[in-house]
């Protein structure tokens, strides 16, 4: 599956000190960290007439400080993320592709269509590094709240 991980359970000799002072404070900021990610990730997402991709996004908890984010159900994710390359599509159940002209507003009919392909646009990776850069200030940002 194609996921961003937020997994900060590796770090507990790191967080121990921190967890002693603040309890649930690592889990808190894994929490933020993924719902940042969600967030960004939503933004990211290419958007398409069905809005299928985007409406999609989750955020689960896999365990004590750790989540995946990515998006769930979305059949077609891998063709969005990697690209295409040039191929023809034909018609599965009926003898003509059939669509509709954007500019004349005509139905359009063809035993064959060729597809230039697609661009792969790998919004997953691109989030996730954003968010490695954006982890020390959510972090920053939960231990003054949970300080008070």
């Amino acid at each position: 599956m194609l996921q961003a991980f937020v997994d900060l359970s590796n770090f507990t000799p790191f967080w121990a000190f921190y967890e002693s002072m603040i309890p649930n404070c690592v889990e808190r900021i894994a929490e933020e960290i993924a719902v940042e990610t969600e967030t960004e990730m939503e933004k990211r997402a290419p958007v398409g007439k069905t809005r299928r991709l985007v409406e999609n996004i989750r955020r689960i908890r896999l365990g004590p400080a750790t989540w995946a984010v990515a998006p769930m159900n979305v059949p077609h994710l891998p063709y969005v993320v990697y690209g295409t390359r040039p191929h023809m599509i034909y018609p599965r159940a009926a003898q003509a592709l059939r669509w509709i002209d954007e500019e004349s507003g005509e139905a359009r009919f063809a035993k064959y269509v060729h597809h230039p392909g697609t661009r792969p646009n790998p919004f997953i990776w691109q989030t996730e590094d954003y968010l490695r850069s954006r982890a020390p200030l959510i972090a920053e940002k939960v231990f003054k709240s949970m300080l008070g």
